[in-house]
């Protein structure tokens, strides 16, 4: 799978991996298998021994895309939470 980094319109960045299938077919139209990764982990769980994705992806001539949530990988963490304050 190869690096992918997308800026943002208010300078943050979304980061994640690409894998395009090696004869995709002449179609216009093909699906994309989008791979979000759990909690402690990042794009690249869905690229260690990528055997597995790679064979799904040749297989079935389609793409796949697995991106950074954000605070992960190189993606831009959110920015802070600010909470209207309450009146007494």
């Amino acid at each position: 799978m190869q690096l992918f980094s997308l800026p943002l319109n208010h300078g943050g960045v979304v980061t994640g991996r690409v894998l395009l299938p090696l004869n995709p077919p002449a179609s216009q139209f093909l699906p994309l298998r989008v791979c979000v990764h759990g909690g402690s982990y990042d794009s690249e769980y869905w690229d260690a021994g990528s055997y597995f994705i790679t064979q799904i992806s040749d297989a079935l001539h389609i793409p796949v895309v697995a991106i950074d949530r954000p605070g992960y990988g190189e993606t831009t963490p959110p920015p802070p939470l600010i909470l209207p304050q309450r009146k007494r």
